[in-house]
């Protein structure tokens, strides 16, 4: 990958494109590391799993990504962010065209994540969703926009956490098991779909 933090603390903007590596094909943050990721474009990045970032478990995000753009990356294994990391939020980005075939967006299993005035648009997924929840809890999706995304089973997928949809729009999906799938999760919902 382009960027590999470990034991220290790294701002990250600027263009990154057509990198690739296993885990983290433009950014891998290792546990006790930590990023600021904002302004910063993300396209054509290729990874078994994070071709965009990879927050492992025990790394740090506390300003969060903001103000970025994910477009046309791809991983095998994957999504292009993939959160292991506890409190990050992510806000005012943009997800377009990724392809995955696990998550096409963002695989998230550390707790109290949020998502706030981000859009999805166009991402593709062989199975999962475009955006999979998986174990963490406290999850918030606010303000979001999913129009004309492609998956499997959903385009929000929840495994086994809890979340809260608030003003949330789902339009032009295609998804065999519906717009949101719940396995062994509980949601609310305000003013949303």
């Amino acid at each position: 990958g382009a960027v590999y933090v470990k034991g220290q603390f790294f701002k990250v903007q600027g263009e990154f494109s057509s990198n690739s590596a296993q885990y983290g094909g433009a950014i891998y943050v290792a546990e006790g590391a930590g990023v600021d990721v904002s302004f910063a474009k993300f396209e054509t990045n290729k990874a078994t799993s994070g071709s965009s970032i990879y927050l492992s478990e025990g790394s740090f995000v506390p300003n969060g990504l903001s103000f970025c753009n994910f477009e046309d990356n791809f991983d095998t294994n994957g999504a292009t962010v993939v959160i292991e990391a506890d409190d990050v939020e992510i806000r005012y980005s943009n997800f377009t065209s990724n392809m995955g075939m696990t998550g096409s967006a963002i695989i998230w299993t550390g707790d109290n994540g949020k998502l706030t005035r981000s859009n999805f648009t166009e991402n593709a997924v062989m199975g999962n969703g475009v955006i999979v929840f998986a174990n963490g809890t406290n999850f918030i999706i606010d303000s979001c926009n999913f129009d004309n995304n492609v998956a499997k089973e959903g385009i929000i997928k929840l495994i086994g956490n809890s979340a809260k949809l608030i003003g949330v729009t789902v339009q032009n999906n295609r998804a065999q098991k519906g717009a949101i799938v719940l396995d062994g999760a509980t949601i609310s919902i305000e003013g949303s779909l």
